[in-house]
């Protein structure tokens, strides 16, 4: 039938919302379906995945090799991983996940180093000789979604779990902030900027930090109510 969202499923099936999610994110992983959005319409469809890639044999290869070229792929963007990170980010069981990193330890596609301040963890085998230098002075905001904030999903939620992070901060190339608020479909204010850096610099990065969260929170449509718990004027 071509693509169908969830509402046109229920429609054909007669099954509920709840039982359809389930069954497309495991076929998803499966690599049976996939989700696209081709137009600005604000549902978006499931096809079927060997009718857009036909040429893709599922069969043709182990998942250990594919999963060892997707993580290579990660590790080449992302410079250095702890298990940690590497966990996170592909959200592998972490058994078959070390004995993955170990195989591929082994066949020295990957080699393990230790960074200051960071710990235990792996580089790609061309990379063992980088340096690992201080960055240079900046400040970002990024996305909940973006890789490098899902590889450091277990750390982030150690430090802001118990608070409603809209997006983090990225700090001298470190996770050294969160923006805070409630989100929700349409315009919503920043209620909060938690910066964890000592209070002299807090108040140093102050108009640098604001310039970088409202790129994306501005009037007329959001707000930055406070920075560091103190109301922004």
């Amino acid at each position: 039938m071509g693509g169908l969202t969830p509402r046109q499923i229920k429609e054909e099936t007669g099954l509920l919302i709840k039982g359809i999610m389930p069954a497309l994110h495991r076929l998803q992983e499966a690599f049976l379906v996939h989700e696209d959005q081709v137009d600005s319409e604000w549902e978006r469809c499931w096809y079927d995945f060997a009718s857009e890639w036909p040429e893709i044999d599922l069969e043709d290869i182990p998942w250990e090799a594919a999963a060892e070229r997707v993580l290579l792929r990660f590790l080449r963007g992302h410079v250095f991983a702890t298990m940690e990170q590497v966990k996170d980010w592909s959200q592998l069981p972490s058994r078959p996940l070390r004995a993955l990193v170990s195989g591929m330890e082994k066949n020295r596609a990957m080699a393990p180093v230790t960074v200051e301040r960071i710990g235990e963890g792996w580089v790609c085998q061309e990379d063992v000789s980088l340096r690992a230098d201080s960055a240079p002075p900046s400040a970002f905001m990024v996305h909940r979604a973006d890789t490098l904030v899902l590889s450091h999903a277990s750390e982030l939620k150690r430090r802001f779990g118990d608070r409603e992070a809209l997006q983090y901060l990225l700090i001298d190339g470190a996770f050294q902030g969160a923006v805070l608020g409630h989100w929700r479909i349409g315009p919503h204010d920043v209620e909060d900027i938690a910066v964890e850096l000592p209070a002299p610099k807090r108040r140093q990065r102050r108009e640098e930090i604001l310039k970088a969260v409202a790129r994306q929170y501005r009037p007329p449509h959001s707000r930055i109510l406070r920075y560091d718990g103190k109301a922004v004027k």
